[in-house]
């Protein structure tokens, strides 16, 4: 917890206008593939330091980003948990590749 991933995309040379990014973490055991990934029952308490400050629907989500625009999802059929943020167009003489850091 609390460690952050760099994430590269690459949205060619034209990404079309409101372009999103979805994060949606996955077990990689073939068995709990169906299963949603959520924050353990401790991690997921209110009362734990990496909440604080953060929305409480939300604290069940493993993934988090810092983003003005960020949307937490849930899928309502299988209970998957996603985060939503907009692609930005890097600033100017930047590779068309932009990192997120998911913490």
């Amino acid at each position: 917890m609390g460690k952050y991933v760099q994430v590269g995309f690459s949205a060619g040379s034209s990404p079309p206008d409101g372009l999103l990014i979805r994060a949606l973490p996955v077990y990689a055991e073939a068995a709990y593939l169906k299963d949603p990934v959520k924050r353990c029952p401790n991690h997921a308490s209110l009362s734990d330091a990496s909440n604080k400050g953060f929305p409480k629907d939300f604290v069940e989500h493993l993934i988090r980003v810092n983003h003005d625009a960020v949307v937490y999802d849930e899928d309502q059929s299988s209970g998957r948990l996603s985060v939503v943020v907009p692609f930005e167009q890097p600033q100017v003489d930047f590779p068309q590749k932009k990192n997120k850091n998911f913490p």
